[in-house]
């Protein structure tokens, strides 16, 4: 083979790698290009979540300060049957007393105020001014010393047992959880026998309960909140935000049984009851003003207003109905 066909014969070779190791390095520079997109795509990604995220952040924050005003945002359908409720309740409330007022009046000029009452009344009178929510200073049907007995440690400890068990369950039974899914609470409640608890679980498991009656039931651990401040577990429960059930649940756990929490209990003063008491009575009926005004206030929630109410007439064993009388006809 001479020179030049030789010559040829390399040339031609060289050529065609040329070409192969421009294409390899054609492909190279592209899989260059893409890493660094990919890594730009994942720098902006990334900065993009981490601004998300802090705005979010900041949003909750937000809403924690003013809940009520934001509220709509975080209602379910089941939530929406929840304030369906709420108002149910209400009309129920204000049906009663509608038909009370047409049959009966209150013997109001019976009632009589001691001293203590008046500085009671005085101060709570003062909160609500603070607060800019409604109030009555001349409200006579309020829990006063001549017609509030508060309830002993032992009732007090056995309706705070029997509220958060059944009020759980009942949240449970609305969500489809099932005892075998929240087994740890359910077990807990074997600590405290107490029969009519029981019975009452044992109707909600098999599903003889209506939702409507579920949905009443599902606040008691609110109540049973209130009834562990006033046995001194815990501290004042919050008008505006429902409590934090974890809290009665640790209480229940580290303790040895009912006469177990019995010993434990420091109860406040009867005085400290009977302050709130007629504090939450107040409330009570500020939010049926602002309710009937189409007005809101950031220092009321609707939920922790009722369970209060319903948990401080059975400390204080309040029930104004003692004070009616039939009306002449």
């Amino acid at each position: 083979m001479d020179d030049k066909r030789i010559s040829n014969e390399i040339i031609k070779k060289c050529n065609m790698g040329i070409v192969l190791l421009s294409i390899v390095d054609v492909i190279v520079i592209l899989f260059f290009f893409i890493t660094i997109a990919i890594n730009i795509i994942a720098v902006i990604c990334s900065s993009i979540l981490v601004i998300i995220v802090t705005f979010l952040i900041i949003f909750l924050k937000k809403i924690k300060n003013n809940p009520l005003k934001y509220k709509k945002l975080f209602f379910s359908k089941r939530s929406d049957g929840l304030m369906q409720e709420q108002q149910v309740e209400m009309q129920r409330r204000q049906q009663i007393a509608n038909e009370i007022n047409k049959k009966y009046e209150f013997k109001t000029d019976e009632i009589t105020f001691t001293e203590k009452d008046k500085l009671r009344i005085e101060k709570n009178c003062k909160v609500m001014e603070n607060l800019g929510l409604p109030y009555m200073k001349e409200m006579k049907l309020v829990p006063l010393d001549s017609n509030v007995n508060i309830k002993t440690k032992e009732e007090i400890v056995t309706q705070m047992i029997f509220d958060f068990f059944v009020g759980h369950k009942a949240k449970n039974k609305l969500n489809n959880i099932s005892d075998l899914q929240d087994m740890n609470v359910m077990s807990l409640a074997m600590k405290y026998p107490i029969s009519e608890m029981f019975k009452v679980l044992g109707q909600i498991s098999k599903g003889e309960i209506d939702d409507v009656t579920l949905n009443q039931i599902a606040y008691l651990d609110e109540q049973a909140n209130v009834f562990a401040w006033a046995l001194g577990f815990r501290k004042k429960t919050s008008e505006t935000q429902l409590s934090d059930e974890n809290d009665l649940y640790t209480l229940l756990s580290n303790s040895n049984g009912i006469d177990d929490l019995i010993n434990k209990a420091n109860m406040i003063s009867n005085d400290e009851i009977k302050e709130y008491a007629d504090l939450i009575t107040r409330y009570e009926w500020a939010m049926i003003e602002l309710k009937n005004s189409n007005k809101t206030s950031k220092h009321i929630n609707v939920d922790c207003i009722l369970e209060h109410k319903k948990a401080t007439d059975f400390l204080t064993t309040y029930d104004p109905s003692k004070y009616l009388k039939n009306k002449k006809n």
